[in-house]
């Protein structure tokens, strides 16, 4: 067999073409190995991203406690970010300005981002409130409560407010005199006798707290004073069960220290809150209004007691509805955090408190 030129080149190229064709594979089949293998070990840490990012969504959605500042202001809790703006409704004489200290609302026009305070009926408010806010209020024990509204009239803003009035002031500065007369004013007046001429155009201790809890609507600060329509208990009850925060002025740190886990939504504790921790517990000092300490307390006669249970008859009850609902909102607070809260000192109070107003005890 004769072998060309031809020929050879041509087996030359059949060799050369199976050369180049057994190169390409094996060289695909390395690469398909390799991208085989990238791919399971990119899938490994993928994988372990995602139960990275699971766990630490996890712990941003329920944030575990954080401890207590050990550095808090002995003076007033140290101020945290408002999370929600608060809505006030300032019953006067129930810690408002004390309140309105703490919780930056001193600028009370509806500009203020941290929330809004008026001495204004309940629902008004709510209405009024942004979605995103916290309603909030305090509520206190009648036989206090009237006998500071008194005071408040008497050398507070009652002074200037009351001149030109029959209001009561004949007698010397702190005697219980002009309070007796004052209440005895009050016990003649009917539920149908309403509007600031008939308080000497200050406010009307008849059920104040009642009167607030279950109006519907009065310019800033018709409520309060006596309404057309009288005080509704039910109503009020309603709105003490539904307002987003309730306190108890007897124990204003507690409720204060309530009110901040409220605002912020369970995120942190607040400093000056531990009942563990007693030389750091905030004492918010308390706004007198120019009231003397000696006229913070006044003996009366069994007759003139009976008068302020009749001119309070209303907000008793509800005082104990909302004594209840504070006494179980503060319980969850502590058994959530682990922390006490309402503090030795202030347990005695409230107990004192109940037996005072006939309540049932505390457990």
């Amino acid at each position: 067999m004769t072998v060309t030129r031809k020929t050879v080149f041509f087996y030359c190229l059949i060799a050369l073409t199976a050369l180049l064709s057994l190169l390409s594979s094996t060289g695909t089949e390395e690469h398909t190995s390799c991208e085989k293998k990238c791919a399971k070990e990119s899938l490994s840490v993928l994988s372990a991203d995602v139960l990275l990012s699971k766990v630490a969504l996890r712990e941003v959605s329920d944030p575990p406690p954080s401890p207590p500042s050990s550095n808090s202001n002995t003076s007033l809790p140290a101020p945290l970010p408002h999370l929600r703006p608060i809505t006030h409704v300032h019953i006067p004489k129930c810690a408002g300005n004390t309140f309105l200290e703490e919780f930056d609302l001193r600028n009370r026009r509806d500009t203020n981002p941290l929330g809004i305070t008026e001495q204004n009926c309940y629902h008004a408010l709510r209405q009024k409130s942004t979605p995103d806010a916290i309603t909030a209020t305090f509520l206190r024990g009648p036989r206090a409560h009237v006998l500071s509204q008194f005071n408040e009239c008497y050398y507070g803003y009652g002074v200037g407010v009351t001149r030109n009035t029959r209001f009561p002031r004949n007698h010397k500065a702190g005697s219980s005199k002009d309070y007796v007369t004052w209440l005895e004013h009050f016990s003649t007046l009917s539920d149908t006798t309403f509007g600031k001429r008939y308080d000497f155009n200050c406010v009307d201790p008849r059920n104040t707290q009642t009167r607030h809890m279950s109006c519907d609507f009065e310019p800033n600060p018709q409520a309060n004073h006596a309404l057309k329509v009288p005080p509704d208990l039910g109503r009020a009850i309603d709105s003490t069960k539904e307002i987003d925060f309730l306190g108890i002025v007897e124990v204003y740190r507690a409720s204060a220290c309530l009110l901040r886990l409220v605002v912020n939504s369970n995120t942190a504790f607040p400093p000056g809150c531990d009942c563990s921790v007693p030389n750091d517990l905030n004492e918010a000092p308390k706004d007198e209004h120019s009231t003397p300490r000696s006229a913070t307390k006044v003996e009366l006669s069994q007759k003139h007691l009976e008068i302020v249970e009749a001119l309070t008859e209303k907000d008793a009850v509800l005082f104990r509805v909302g004594l209840e609902r504070f006494e179980t909102d503060i319980a969850r607070a502590e058994a959530r955090w682990g922390i006490q809260i309402l503090c030795d000192k202030d347990i005695e109070t409230l107990k004192a408190v109940r037996q005072d107003y006939g309540f049932k005890l505390l457990p």
